[in-house]
């Protein structure tokens, strides 16, 4: 029973080559295609963590609604916090 199907089973291979090797070709293609597109944020989130860290770019701004803007205090206490490298008044 065996043998009979063994041999009916590469009758079948014989006969759809093509086909087989395209679906095989297929799935290999959509693997590739998938694992590419699933490395692609990672790689796209690295390179702006590297451009924002060698350009120096603020991680937010502070904006004061008054007028008057912020108080000498408060300006002192965003020093302390941040330290004074990382605080810019500009």
């Amino acid at each position: 029973m065996i043998k009979t199907y063994l041999k009916t089973l590469w009758r079948m291979f014989e006969k759809h080559v093509t086909r087989f090797l395209s679906i095989i070709f297929m799935v290999l293609i959509s693997v590739g295609f998938c694992s590419g597109i699933g490395m692609a944020p990672d790689k796209i989130n690295h390179s702006y963590d590297d451009y924002y860290k060698s350009r120096n770019v603020s991680d937010f701004i502070l904006r004061c609604t008054t007028e008057e803007g912020l108080s000498a205090d408060a300006v002192e206490n965003l020093k302390k916090y941040f330290g004074k490298a990382d605080y810019n008044t500009g």
